[in-house]
């Protein structure tokens, strides 16, 4: 069992990387809006798209590669429940980056480059993009806590509260979208352009 308890290893050491790097920037995103500092909150965002291409996304590969290597290996079937579950979850937070956030960072980008710098419409976006972000984030944790606690169809109350973190993080998401701009501009510079989240 040395080759899946190494793809089993690579595996989580790839999630806590992409999950864990998320998880920070969400922090420091929070952190910004709490202190009402829209250039903390572009520079955030800026980071988040710098490390889209060079952090999440070879993470989330790998993540999903060695996963698959362990079905393979340790003689898992696709068709249990909780491989379907989180080959789900990762296939819609893959889609939810690369067709939302990616677009959508990208267009902030535009914007603060239009304006020559941070614009009350930018922080718009940019709240609005932090909470897609969460939306994704619950999603991610899902998925780990379908991993571990790999539910059948049996295990009907595991499967209920999982869907209900599900709809509740969904709500808080997009409330805290509708919250409206908790980040003032009126004191704000010029700040680098987030190229994509």
């Amino acid at each position: 069992m040395l080759l899946y308890d190494t793809l089993l290893f690579l595996h989580i050491a790839a999630a806590i990387i992409w999950i864990g790097s998320g998880f920070l920037l969400h922090v420091l995103a929070w952190r910004a809006e709490r202190a009402d500092d829209p250039k903390a909150l572009m520079a955030v965002l800026g980071d988040m798209g710098a490390l889209g291409n060079t952090l999440f996304v070879p993470a989330s590969l790998a993540t999903f590669v060695f996963g698959l290597g362990m079905v393979f290996v340790g003689g898992w079937a696709f068709t249990d429940l909780w491989i379907i579950l989180g080959l789900a979850g990762y296939l819609a937070t893959f889609a939810i980056g690369f067709f939302i956030l990616k677009p959508r960072g990208e267009a902030i980008g535009a914007i603060v480059a239009r304006d020559g710098g941070i614009s009350a419409e930018a922080v718009a976006k940019g709240r609005q993009l932090v909470a897609i972000g969460r939306i994704d984030a619950v999603l991610l944790f899902l998925v780990v806590a379908v991993m571990a606690l790999k539910p059948t169809l049996d295990d009907v109350p595991v499967l209920a509260a999982l869907a209900a973190v599900l709809a509740m993080g969904i709500v808080a998401g997009l409330t805290s979208a509708r919250a409206g701009p908790g980040v003032a501009v009126a004191r704000t510079g010029a700040a680098a352009a987030p190229s994509e989240p």
